[in-house]
C-alpha cells in the first residue's frame, strides 16, 4: 500500500474516531436490560466543548502520524481508548465504557447465561492462591474438580492470584463443546482435568434448612432471575416445615434493582415504600410494594461491609418497614443506580443516573445501612473463602435472635 493511501486511510479513521466521540455525547441508545429493547432519543447540535475536543484529538493524531515510531497504529484501539478515558475522567467508579466484546460479557453476566466450565473462583492475594468451587451439575464438577481445589494452570499456563481475571477469561472464551485443561492442587496431590465447555445458567440463590425449622436463603446477587429463584427456594423450605427465615446478603455486590424490588415485595404489605429514587431533575420516584406478602414468617437479614447497591435497597426496605432485624456490619454504601446503554456497534456505557434513598429517605451512598445488631465476623475465620455454619458467628447470632421471634 502506498504511503499516500495509508495517510488517506488514517485521515478517514481519525474522522471516525472524532465522530464516535461526538456520537456518544450527542446520540443515546437506551438499552433496556429487562426487555432487551433499544430506543433512540433526540440528536442535539455539537457544543463548543465538543468542537474543542475534536480539535484536540486531531492535534494528537497529527503528532502520532508524524512522530510515533512504535509500530502500526491500531485505530480501533485508539478510538476505544479515547472513549474509555473520556468516561473515566468523570471520576465515577461506577460509570464505565465497554467495547463490543466487553459488552457481550457484561450482558452474559447480567442475564446469568454464558459458555464456560461452571466454576466459582476466589483469589487470596496474601498467599497467592486461587481457589475453585464448581457449580452443582457443572462441567467442572462432572470432570472431578472439587471445592477448595487450588488452581495451578489453565491450558498449561500458570496464573498468580493477581491474574485471576486472565484465568477466568481463558475458561470462558470460545465456543460450547471446546475443551480446556485445568490443573489443580488438592492437598499434596497435583491433578489434571480436561473440561468441556457448556452453556452455563448461573444460579443466584441457594438455600438450606437449619435446625429448629429455621430456613436459610442466601442471595449471591440480584442478577438474572433472582426473584424467581428466591421464591422457588422459599417454597421448597416452606414445604419442609420452615417456621422462621434468615436471608443472607453478605458479600452480595448488587445486581438488577428490579429483582431486589420484587423480592422485597414478597415480604411487605401492599403499598409500603421500598425505594425512593432521585435523578438529575431532582424529582422523586417512589417504588412501592404491589402485592400482599407471600412471606409471613419472622425474618432476620445478614449484612456486611460488602453488601452493596441492590442488597442495601433490600435490607433497608425490610428494616425501615419493620419487617426484619438486620444483623452484621454496616453495608458498603453504594447508593447510586446505573443505567446500561448500548450503541449500534455493540459497545455500550454504564452511567450513574440516579441516587436511591431508603423508604424513610435516609441517604445510603457513602453511608451504608446500619445493622440493628452489630456483629463482627471473628478474625480467626475472616480470611477463609468458605465458612462452615458452626464457625460463622454472624449466622449463629442470627439463629439466636430469630429463635426469640
Amino acid at each position: 500500500m502506498k504511503k499516500k493511501t495509508i495517510n488517506i486511510y488514517k485521515t478517514i479513521m481519525l474522522m471516525i474516531v472524532t465522530m464516535m466521540v461526538t456520537f456518544i455525547l450527542t446520540t443515546v441508545f437506551v438499552y433496556n436490560l429487562l426487555k432487551g429493547n433499544i430506543t433512540t432519543t433526540h440528536v442535539v447540535a455539537a457544543t463548543e466543548g465538543e468542537t474543542e475536543l475534536i480539535q484536540v484529538l486531531n492535534r494528537f493524531r497529527e503528532l502520532i502520524d508524524s512522530e510515533y515510531i512504535g509500530g502500526e497504529v491500531d485505530d480501533q484501539a485508539l478510538m476505544e481508548g479515547a472513549i474509555k478515558g473520556y468516561v473515566e475522567a468523570l471520576g465515577d467508579p461506577y460509570s464505565v465504557y465497554y467495547t463490543a466484546e466487553e459488552m457481550e460479557d457484561v450482558m452474559a453476566e447480567t442475564t446469568g447465561n454464558y459458555v464456560g466450565v461452571g466454576i466459582y473462583i476466589g483469589s487470596d492475594l496474601v498467599n497467592d492462591v486461587i481457589y475453585l468451587w464448581p457449580m452443582e451439575g457443572s462441567p467442572a464438577e462432572k470432570a472431578g474438580i472439587q471445592n477448595d481445589d487450588i488452581l495451578l494452570k489453565v491450558n498449561d499456563v500458570s496464573y498468580h492470584a493477581s491474574e485471576v481475571d486472565q484465568a477466568v477469561n481463558i475458561m470462558k472464551a470460545g465456543q460450547e463443546g471446546e475443551e480446556v485443561k485445568i490443573q489443580v492442587k488438592r492437598g499434596e496431590e497435583i491433578l489434571d482435568f480436561v473440561v468441556k465447555k457448556e452453556a452455563i445458567v448461573l444460579k443466584h440463590v441457594t438455600s438450606e434448612m437449619l435446625a429448629d425449622n429455621i430456613g436459610l436463603i442466601k442471595i449471591e446477587s440480584f442478577e438474572g432471575e433472582a426473584a424467581t429463584e428466591f421464591k422457588e427456594k422459599y417454597e421448597e423450605l416452606k414445604q419442609q416445615g420452615m417456621e422462621r427465615l434468615i436471608v443472607d446478603v453478605r458479600d452480595n455486590g448488587g445486581g438488577i434493582v428490579q429483582e431486589a424490588l420484587k423480592i422485597a415485595d414478597y415480604f411487605l404489605e401492599k403499598d409500603q415504600i421500598i425505594l425512593v429514587q432521585t435523578g438529575k431533575d431532582g424529582e422523586e420516584k417512589i417504588s412501592k410494594s404491589e402485592n400482599d406478602p407471600i412471606i409471613t414468617e419472622p425474618v432476620v437479614v445478614l449484612i456486611n461491609e460488602s453488601s452493596a447497591s441492590a442488597s442495601e435497597i433490600f435490607a433497608a426496605a425490610l428494616k425501615e418497614n419493620e419487617r426484619a432485624t438486620l444483623i452484621g456490619t454496616t453495608t458498603y454504601g453504594k447508593g447510586v443506580i446505573q443505567t446500561m446503554r448500548q450503541f449500534t456497534d455493540g459497545s455500550g456505557i454504564k452511567l450513574t443516573t440516579d441516587e436511591f434513598l431508603t423508604p424513610k429517605k435516609n441517604k445510603i451512598n457513602g453511608v451504608g445501612v446500619e445493622p440493628d445488631i452489630e456483629v463482627q465476623l471473628d478474625s480467626s475465620v475472616a480470611s477463609k473463602p468458605i465458612l462452615e455454619n458452626d464457625e460463622d458467628n454472624q449466622l449463629q447470632r442470627a439463629i439466636e435472635e430469630i429463635k426469640k421471634k
